[in-house]
């Protein structure tokens, strides 16, 4: 069954590919998922985690581009706009474990969310953080990074990923 855990949900897990739903109100409750979120974040020495990795359909991501406990960002309902420049670089999901390939994503993205208080931020993110951020809020519209790589970076990843699945055993169950 599809419930909230402390376990990251792998590839085969249905979750993953499922659009989580926007936050209409920020509660104890929201605010208690993303203690969570974080604490399990750094269990996995991750730089972030959106809420369907652990099971919750909510549109919440975590994250953490300064390594640094106590630095992480919550964002709440993530709207991004890509601007031009474009960058490639390796990525992971700790979804996917054990797969990292190079991935092309925007160099810089404006950000608007809500924070943990629902009130709206903007800001602007570059590097590695815009990254994350497009890496996480993919997450939460059912996109996995190996969804994103070009068909060369699939093809070298074939054997790792048929490995995977071998492995993984298929998830079905209702969903939060």
């Amino acid at each position: 069954m599809n419930t909230p855990t402390n376990e990251v949900r792998i590839l085969t897990d249905e979750v993953l590919r499922t659009k989580a739903q926007e936050i209409r109100e920020v509660t104890s409750e929201e605010r208690a998922l993303a203690e969570r979120m974080v604490k399990i974040m750094h269990a996995h020495n991750g730089v972030g985690l959106a809420a369907n990795q652990i099971g919750v359909l909510k549109r919440m991501i975590v994250v953490n581009p300064y390594f640094e406990k106590g630095k992480e960002v919550v964002l709440l309902n993530p709207h991004l706009v890509l601007l031009k420049k474009r960058c490639t670089d390796t990525e992971g999901c700790l979804s996917v474990p054990g797969i990292a390939a190079e991935v092309s994503r925007a160099y810089r993205v404006e950000v608007e969310a809500l924070n943990l208080e629902g009130k709206k931020v903007r800001f602007t993110a570059e590097d590695l953080f815009a990254r994350i951020l497009q890496h996480e809020t993919d997450h939460l519209d059912g996109i996995l990074f190996i969804d994103r790589l070009s068909l060369a970076g699939r093809f070298k990843i074939r054997a790792k990923l048929k490995t995977l699945l071998r492995g993984a055993k298929p998830r079905r169950s209702k969903k939060q």
